[in-house]
């Protein structure tokens, strides 16, 4: 299932649907700790990188001034 979000969230991020890539995104981190597996697996690593892909893709840093 976890897995199965993450693809959700990346294709979400091409059709630039950023909320609800971002909720995929979350959701999969979420799944996957509670599951037992470490927080330092690649696919948790995976879902933080592209929440941050997700903050560039929207211009935020520039919009905070960064």
């Amino acid at each position: 299932m976890p897995d199965t979000l993450f693809v959700l969230g990346t294709i979400d991020r091409k059709e630039h649907k950023y909320e609800r890539a971002t909720r995929h995104f979350h959701k999969t981190m979420s799944l996957w700790q509670a599951s037992g597996q470490m927080a330092s697996h690649p696919l948790d690593i995976s879902c933080i990188y592209r929440l941050g892909c997700l903050v560039l893709d929207q211009g935020m840093p520039k919009q905070h001034g960064k």
